[in-house]
């Protein structure tokens, strides 16, 4: 019962106990409403009001229930699938960090809600990339590259392409790829490591001293 419906019964039944108190005894009383008259006992009066109101609670709060079933059940759906993507994406962090590619790549697939996201793309391409399965991340790079939309997106797209091309054996396009992202500030270390790695393989010594030279790299440096 609401509260309001209970202040209203507490009222009614101080009003009916200061009545009868008065009185003495249960008299009678007169109902007159549109035209209709009813002579009952203060008695039955009362006891009529209190199921009225009690019948009244439980129907409103039976209504209250219908309406808010469809709510209740879509929230229920919602903490369902956020408990499974959240089961999915430690799978996939824990067969990451075990180095088995393999076995991370059907929980990175249930990890996101959005069959179209980007990161989901770049996730998925990066454990192709693990499992030698360059065929499928050159797919997932193009599906991701069609929607990128923002720089950390476009670096990490770069970088993983530039690793797609080393790969291949394309060294050259890997640097190209690369160019434009080791030149930022906040340019990523995986980003750097790739390029370190294939200027030294092209010989490219005085790239990877100013690639050295990135306060990403001078920042993850221990000092002596």
């Amino acid at each position: 019962m609401s509260g309001l419906l209970r202040y209203l019964l507490i009222g009614l039944l101080l009003g009916l106990g200061l009545v009868l108190a008065i009185r003495g005894d249960a008299g009678y009383v007169l109902v007159v409403f549109q035209g209709w008259s009813v002579e009952t006992t203060v008695w039955i009066l009362l006891g009529t009001l209190i199921l009225g109101l009690v019948g009244l609670g439980f129907s409103l709060r039976v209504l209250s229930a219908v309406v808010s079933t469809p709510a209740t059940i879509a929230q229920w759906r919602n903490q369902q699938r956020d408990r499974a993507q959240t089961n999915a994406l430690e799978a996939a962090l824990k067969f990451s960090v075990l180095e088995n590619p393999t076995a991370a790549a059907e929980p990175l697939k249930r990890a996101f809600k959005q069959e179209s996201s980007t990161w989901r793309a770049l996730a998925l391409a990066k454990n192709a990339l693990a499992r030698g399965d360059f065929k499928r991340a050159e797919t997932l790079l193009s599906q991701a590259q069609n929607n990128s939309d923002d720089a950390e997106t476009e670096i990490t797209l770069k970088t993983l392409q530039a690793e797609l091309a080393w790969h291949q054996g394309d060294f050259l396009e890997a640097k190209n790829l690369l160019s434009q992202v080791v030149d930022r500030t906040d340019a990523p270390l995986a980003s750097l490591r790739l390029a370190l790695l294939i200027d030294t393989q092209l010989g490219h010594h005085k790239a990877c001293i100013e690639t050295l030279l990135n306060p990403t790299i001078v920042q993850h440096t221990p000092a002596q």
